[in-house]
């Protein structure tokens, strides 16, 4: 768990195999409820090879 401001904030680490597959973890962590830019999903859907 991450300290910050004196509020604890849960953190997950992970190892993933390329690129493309951090890219859509990010895609799909990001869009479920934090507001993400169109410009900076694009760039997500771009280097996963969507």
């Amino acid at each position: 768990m991450v300290m910050s401001s004196q509020w604890p904030m849960p953190a997950i680490k992970a190892q993933v195999k390329s690129l493309a597959a951090e890219a859509e973890v990010f895609r799909l962590l990001n869009t479920a409820g934090s507001a993400q830019s169109a410009d900076d999903l694009a760039r997500a859907a771009e280097v996963e090879g969507r």
